[in-house]
């Protein structure tokens, strides 16, 4: 499963990410060229530094060497500001 919040959900039809065929077992890179038939404008802005990466509830790195799992919650969160 897929998740956008903030501006990222913006950036894609609603349900585009629903149903996306992935593979058993992954690479970041491998989910960035998944994206990027989906919405160029959408991995544009995740590879932005200040969007953060978490795996299953937890941040990660996006330059580790990730291996993910079809079945792995993935969420792409922006920069949150506030005053």
């Amino acid at each position: 499963m897929i998740l956008l919040f903030g501006r990222l959900r913006d950036l894609v039809p609603e349900g585009a990410l629903e149903g996306l065929a992935l593979p058993q077992s992954f690479t970041y890179a491998q989910l960035v060229d998944v994206l990027e038939a989906v919405s160029p404008v959408l991995v544009e802005a995740i590879c932005e530094p200040g969007v953060k990466l978490a795996v299953n509830q937890a941040f990660v790195d996006k330059t580790e060497a990730l291996i993910l799992k079809a079945e792995d919650e993935i969420a792409f969160l922006p920069p949150l500001s506030g005053g």
